[in-house]
């Protein structure tokens, strides 16, 4: 970013890694544009009650929560 005279980069990445990683930069003294991608779910849908039964999808969906929080508690335990 120096040998380019940048100030600022775009932080692209999906909306579940945004946090961590914006934490990630923040630590590094990067200046960054946030830019959410890969939303998961469409917040207009109605809930339905196929909603709240257990399904591969949402099985899925929760590993993808539980590494993020391992991410957190990693970067935490490690001092990032």
């Amino acid at each position: 970013m120096r040998q380019r005279g940048w100030k600022q980069v775009l932080l692209v990445t999906s909306v579940w890694h945004m946090p961590r990683s914006a934490r990630l930069f923040q630590a590094a003294g990067v200046a960054f544009s946030p830019f959410p991608v890969d939303y998961r779910i469409d917040p207009k849908r109605p809930l339905t009650l196929l909603d709240f039964l257990p399904n591969g999808a949402a099985l899925m969906e929760t590993e993808m929560a539980l590494r993020e929080c391992y991410g957190y508690a990693w970067y935490a335990l490690t001092g990032r």
